[in-house]
């Protein structure tokens, strides 16, 4: 990227000096911002573009929650429980211990060039969602995730695995408008095709009949615009 981000740390601890005098070394003091301790980080995260992860040791992020619950993209490492945490495309993982990867990741994410899901969409009978599953399904008929509630991520059950009690939840639908590129672009990127089929589908995917057939006569006259 041609200019460096800005760089949020929220928190307290023994490694505050260090990281102050470390970024002093690095020339970055208008760059990083050390935020001290944060009761309520909701409205940090909100406005982030991504959320770092770098964790050694991890059993169950809440701070990788929190994010993916705010819609920001989480960047995390491949230890304890992040795997289950960022599976199915919830987040970007990336080796403990290995700066530059992380970097890449991040960047990835700041440039465009990647965006785990963190949101849902609701197929109902005779809506764009409902004809763009069959699509889907028509290229990759082994796929398991049609169907879905609208609930992108069933977080009640995975904190409740963690030993969290008196768990409350609460759900709202918001509209988003796609011109009909960008949402078979969202679709492409999915895990029923951009994630799990081999290139040459995905390319049989992206050809204009590839979108052959009804569901997509169907999205033409109805999809989003």
């Amino acid at each position: 990227m041609t200019a460096p981000p800005p760089v949020l740390i929220i928190g307290a601890g023994a490694m505050l000096d260090d990281l102050r005098d470390q970024v002093a070394q690095l020339g970055l003091q208008n760059i990083v911002r050390f935020c001290g301790w944060v009761d309520e980080p909701g409205p940090w995260v909100k406005g982030a573009s991504v959320q770092a992860c770098p964790s050694r040791d991890e059993a169950f992020s809440q701070t990788a929650v929190l994010a993916m619950g705010l819609g920001v993209p989480v960047v995390g490492t491949n230890v304890d429980g992040f795997p289950e945490t960022l599976a199915d495309r919830r987040g970007i993982m990336v080796s403990s211990e290995d700066p530059e990867t992380l970097a890449a990741a991040l960047e990835q994410i700041l440039d465009g060039g990647a965006r785990p899901d963190t949101e849902d969409y609701l197929a109902l009978a005779g809506n764009v969602c409902a004809a763009t599953e069959a699509l889907v399904l028509a290229h990759n008929p082994s796929w398991r995730m049609a169907g879905g509630t609208g609930i992108h991520a069933d977080w009640t059950v995975d904190a409740a695995s963690v030993d969290f009690i008196d768990i409350e939840t609460f759900s709202f639908d918001v509209e988003i408008p796609f011109t009909h590129e960008a949402w078979r672009g969202r679709m492409r990127s999915c895990n029923g095709i951009g994630a799990t089929l081999p290139g040459p589908a995905v390319d049989a995917f992206d050809r204009p009949r590839g979108w052959g057939g009804a569901p997509s006569r169907w999205l033409c006259r109805h999809g989003p615009s």
